[in-house]
C-alpha cells in the first residue's frame, strides 16, 4: 500500500510538473499576445496620425480653392465689363459710320475675348465645384475611417486589459501548482 501511494504520489508530482509547464507556456503566449497587440496599438495609432495630417492637408487645399473661387468671380467680373464696354464700342463704331468700321472690328474681338473669358471662368468654377465635393468625400470617409481606427483602438486596448488578467491567473495559477507539486514531491520522498 505504500508502494502504491508513492507511486500514484510520483505521478501526481509529474502531472503538477506537467501542468507548470503547460501554465509557463500559457504565460508566455499570453504575454507575447498582449505585446503584438501593444505593437498592433501603436501602428493603428500611427495610422490615425497620417490620416489627421491627411485631413489636415484637404482642408489646406479647399482654403485655396476658395482663393481660386475668389479669382475666377474677379475673373468673371472684368469679363462682363469688358464685354460691356465692347458692346458700348460697337454702338459708337455704327454710329460713326464708315470711319468706324475698323474700331467696330476691334469692338467685336473684345466682345469674343470677354465671352471665352467668361466661358473658361464659368468652366474653372465647374472643376472648382467637383473638386470641392471630391474633397469633401474623401475628408468624410477619412474622418469614418479614423472613427474606425479609434474603435479599432479601443478594442485592441480592451483585449491587452484581458490578456493581463488571463496572464495574471495564470500566473496565480502556476503558484498553486508549484505549491501542490512540491507538497507532492515530498509525500512522494517521505513515503519511500
Amino acid at each position: 500500500e505504500m508502494d502504491t501511494l508513492s507511486t500514484n504520489a510520483q505521478e501526481m508530482a509529474s502531472s503538477a510538473d506537467e501542468a507548470a509547464e503547460n501554465s509557463k507556456q500559457a504565460k508566455q503566449k499570453g504575454q507575447k499576445g498582449q505585446q503584438m497587440a501593444e505593437n498592433a496599438v501603436n501602428e493603428v495609432t500611427d495610422i490615425q496620425d497620417t490620416t489627421e495630417e491627411t485631413v489636415d492637408q484637404i482642408e489646406e487645399l479647399s482654403e485655396n480653392m476658395d482663393k481660386i473661387d475668389e479669382i475666377v468671380d474677379v475673373i468673371t467680373k472684368v469679363a462682363e465689363q469688358t464685354d460691356m464696354i465692347a458692346v458700348n464700342a460697337s454702338v459708337e463704331a455704327s454710329r460713326a459710320g464708315e470711319s468706324g468700321e475698323s474700331f467696330a472690328v476691334v469692338a467685336e474681338e473684345i466682345k469674343r475675348l470677354a465671352e471665352e473669358t467668361k466661358d473658361s471662368a464659368s468652366q474653372i468654377e465647374s472643376q472648382i465645384k467637383e473638386i470641392r465635393d471630391q474633397t469633401d468625400s474623401t475628408v468624410k470617409k477619412v474622418n469614418d475611417t479614423n472613427e474606425g481606427v479609434e474603435s479599432g483602438v479601443e478594442t485592441i486596448e480592451e483585449s491587452i486589459g484581458e490578456l493581463e488578467e488571463v496572464i495574471e491567473q495564470v500566473e496565480s495559477m502556476d503558484s498553486t501548482i508549484q505549491d501542490v507539486g512540491e507538497i507532492t514531491s515530498e509525500q512522494a520522498q517521505s513515503s519511500k
